[in-house]
């Protein structure tokens, strides 16, 4: 009663990981083609819960042969990618590039990747086109529904209760938390299993629907009554509108859709309705059996497992986008290497057995003794193991030596003993506190990472007069009363450390000067600014109002928070300084310096400048708010960073052999230092 071989299947499993390449190489090409992962979902399902009804209707069920086989499906070609990872992360990555793979292959090792990537997911974590093992996150819920459905079946076969009832209860949750969830909460929606196992219940139930029709109502416990979906006169109609909705989910979705919610039901259906008209419907047997296809569905793992690791760990070592004959070149490979790894590694260890230890191979000990699948366990448990130390060691800084101190420039300067010192003297809530043990800081310098991250250069600047500053504020957060900021729906928080950080400047005597800095072009604009942000949006940075939840334009909001704030500044008679932004690149910084080992194609960027005619189209929208603010409010003094970091055509990224940023927008030590010494006249006027 075993599933034959269904060639059809391999051709749909085709069409979905080439639809997942061509959006990872180039979005542009096909934007919808993410959708492809809802079809894996749709064929697995289908797949292993055949494997599993037959199996317990035919009495020969067993957890341990059933783990066996997906050990030896899953894990070859996985150890494989994940090793030749992590081996190219330790010869071509930066510390924190190699800590961080490190934490996502001790991820993947345990299929956990899509519990990391939801709690990483937001503006402050490494893009999504950075992480080498994002594409993980499915093979993790994958391997969640694997643990928890043979269990329930089992459950419910012995309780002699119908296949379908687990089916359509797990099915009727998953998919309603899914709808419920997507709009409120996008990330968790699209990487958490109970969001997702209904695509692979889909699966199950066509599964199960052929089940009964092959074994009838004896085996299984219920009347088994003609389904429409296996009816053989419309297998062609149901091919055909099933590949109707595939494509049309691949040609009309993009970035910008909600996903999954209810969108995924289109490609979803769509597989089932395919794998629904049988191997022998028109299209099934004349396209999708075709030779092409078929060998490409057999590769469509290791393929699916390559493509984008591939990709990405070029794209890092590149500190940008790729051209189209680079990315040619890369996905060719990854098919070369999927077929080397499907050809060489996964088919004969999929076909092996375990090899008992026996008088017969007492010639051959080390053979003899072999046992496959614990081997496989223990090598994948070891490269986790590996990830871990890499993640505990911060990317092992001593491959690099003379490469460390450019490698320092690119990494978030360490503020957790001042924050902690800060935070017990003033106790201070969560957020930023910085400054210098026992000083009674004169200045308050207020606002979001790019604040904190300025700090550093005001800080000595007032040093040298005598002074000392404190900074406090929270990341994404403006600098100004009353304004939440919410990403991806939720709430970040602002308001309680904001409002708190601007009333300490308020009731403290000491405090004569306030700063207020930011980036402010996300939060009016609602759009991230070149190649590293182009996944920012809206939906990271709204912005409202809670004193006028009536106010719903972000300029608006801005504008009225802004002369709020400065009003009640005032009012407690301090002085403003308003910290107009710093200018966003729209390159990685990284580009402009050979800094990584074992590379030598690697050119740097000349000039390391954005141009200022960019710049300032950039920050128009907010600076035509802040200049019609201020005109009104000429106590105000505005401090311009493009005075010390451009000229009349270039905004420099590097100067005099140093690098100033060490991301696309944030400054690092040295250019916070720079910068202060470029505008010491007009911060301390």
């Amino acid at each position: 009663m075993k599933l034959g071989y269904r060639p059809d299947i391999d051709g749909l499993r085709a069409i979905a990981v080439l639809a997942v390449v061509l959006f990872h190489a180039e979005p542009a090409f096909l934007k919808g083609g993410f959708a492809g992962v809802d079809i894996f979902f749709v064929i697995s399902g289908y797949l292993i819960s055949g494997i599993i009804f037959r199996s317990l209707i035919a009495g020969d069920f067993s957890f341990v042969e059933f783990y066996n086989r997906r050990i030896r499906r899953i894990f070859p070609a996985l150890i494989v990618v994940l090793l030749t990872a992590w081996i190219a992360g330790w010869c071509m990555l930066m510390s924190d590039e190699f800590r961080h793979l490190g934490k996502h292959i001790f991820a993947a090792s345990l299929f956990l990747s899509n519990f990391l990537l939801w709690r990483e997911a937001g503006y402050f974590d490494v893009s999504s086109d950075l992480k080498p093992l994002l594409h993980l996150w499915s093979l993790g819920v994958e391997e969640q529904f694997y643990l928890l459905w043979p269990f329930l079946a089992v459950i419910f076969w012995r309780l002699r209760v119908s296949f379908r009832i687990p089916i359509f209860l797990l099915l009727g949750f998953s998919l309603s938390a899914n709808l419920l969830w997507a709009g409120r909460d996008g990330v968790s929606s699209f990487y958490l299993p109970h969001t997702r196992f209904w695509e692979l219940m889909v699966g199950s139930y066509l599964a199960y629907i052929e089940v009964m029709r092959d074994v009838g109502k004896r085996e299984v416990g219920s009347k088994f009554t003609p389904s429409p979906l296996l009816g053989t006169k419309t297998s062609n109609l149901r091919s055909f509108i099933g590949l109707i909705l595939i494509t049309i989910s691949f040609v009309s979705f993009d970035k910008s859709v909600v996903y999954p919610g209810w969108r995924a039901i289109l490609p979803t259906v769509g597989a089932l309705l395919v794998i629904s008209g049988g191997k022998d419907a028109f299209l099934n047997r004349q396209i999708l059996s075709g030779r092409f296809l078929n060998w490409t569905g057999k590769i469509s793992y290791p393929l699916y497992l390559w493509h984008w690791t591939l990709l990405v760990l070029v794209r890092i070592v590149n500190s940008g986008p790729l051209s189209y004959g680079a990315t040619a070149v890369i996905v060719a490979l990854a098919f070369l290497l999927a077929w080397a790894t499907y050809r060489f590694i996964e088919l004969p260890i999929r076909s092996s057995r375990n090899i008992p230890y026996s008088s017969k191979s007492l010639a051959y000990p080390r053979l003899g003794a072999l046992h496959i699948t614990p081997m496989l366990i223990v090598l994948l448990l070891s490269l986790g193991g590996g990830g871990f130390l890499t993640w505990e060691n911060h990317g092992f800084p001593e491959r690099l030596r003379s490469y460390e101190k450019i490698n320092k420039s690119f990494q978030r300067e360490d503020l957790s003993k001042i924050t902690e010192e800060c935070r017990k003297q003033y106790t201070f809530p969560t957020g930023y506190c910085s400054t210098r043990k026992g000083a009674r800081p004169s200045v308050a310098l207020i606002g979001d990472s790019h604040s904190n991250a300025l700090w550093w250069g005001i800080d000595e600047l007032y040093a040298q007069k005598g002074e000392a500053t404190i900074q406090l504020g929270n990341g994404g957060c403006l600098p100004f009363f009353d304004v939440e900021r919410y990403s991806e729906g939720k709430p970040v928080g602002c308001p309680k450390i904001i409002n708190a950080a601007l009333e300490f400047a308020i009731s403290s005597p000491e405090i004569k000067t306030v700063i207020l800095a930011g980036r402010y072009t996300v939060s009016v604009e609602g759009t991230g600014f070149g190649e590293m942000d182009a996944a920012l949006s809206r939906r990271y940075f709204e912005i409202r109002d809670t004193k006028n939840p009536e106010v719903t334009d972000p300029k608006d909001v801005f504008g009225n928070a802004m002369a709020r704030t400065i009003k009640k500044l005032h009012a407690a008679g301090k002085s403003i300084i308003f910290m107009q932004q710093v200018p966003e690149l729209d390159f990685d910084p990284k580009s402009c310096v050979r800094l990584r080992p074992g590379i030598f194609w690697e050119e740097s960027r000349t000039p390391c400048a954005v141009s200022r005619k960019k710049v300032e189209e950039r920050q128009r929208g907010y600076r035509k708010i802040v200049a019609m603010l201020l005109a009104n409010h000429p106590y105000v003094q505005t401090v311009n960073p493009t005075e010390g970091l451009c000229d009349n055509a270039w905004c420099y990224a590097k100067v005099g052999g140093e690098v100033l940023y060490r991301d696309n927008h944030h400054l690092n030590l040295t250019g916070s230092l720079f910068l202060s010494k470029r505008l010491a006249r007009r911060i301390m006027n």
